[in-house]
């Protein structure tokens, strides 16, 4: 392009920004002008009023007294299920699986792969577990039914034999 062309393209362009930003900054709309010209009523209300009001749309009116017993029950609500949560065991989800380890992989890639099944929870105890029994050379290529319930040694020791 000729430099001339550009220079007029560029002005162009800033013209229509100026425009723009014009328009956007210092022009008030039709709606903004209307909003301006109504005229709020300022209303009057006691408080029984706007109680009376409050009840008719289905809201609950608490005095401070009554608000502070509920706060306190639904603590002591909260603090009894916390106890009840300690107290009962949540049930643990077990993951079963059949895993299929092929020839080639190593140990690491099975540890991760058992990690990623949910059957692992920590693949370095695993792995550390292989080396201190000299098993890391020794897992079998195969299928191997395991599942989370299992331990590091139990794992393994399937694996391995």
């Amino acid at each position: 392009m000729a430099k001339k062309t550009v220079q007029g393209l560029a002005a162009g362009i800033l013209l229509a920004t100026s425009v723009f930003a014009y328009m956007y900054f210092f022009q008030t709309t039709h709606a903004e002008i209307e909003q301006e010209d109504i005229e709020i009523p300022e209303i009057e209300l006691s408080s029984e009023e706007m109680m009376d009001i409050l009840k008719d749309q289905g809201f609950i009116i608490l005095g401070e007294e009554e608000y502070q017993l509920l706060l306190k029950g639904r603590e002591e609500a909260q603090r009894e299920n916390s106890q009840e949560e300690e107290r009962e065991p949540r049930p643990q989800t077990i993951h079963y699986t059949i895993i299929k380890i092929q020839s080639g992989m190593s140990s690491m890639d099975v540890a991760n792969y058992l990690e990623k099944v949910n059957v692992l929870d920590d693949t370095e105890q695993f792995l550390q577990f292989l080396r201190d029994n000299e098993l890391t050379h020794q897992i079998k290529a195969g299928e191997f039914e395991l599942n989370s319930l299992m331990t590091v040694e139990e794992i393994a020791l399937t694996i391995t034999q």
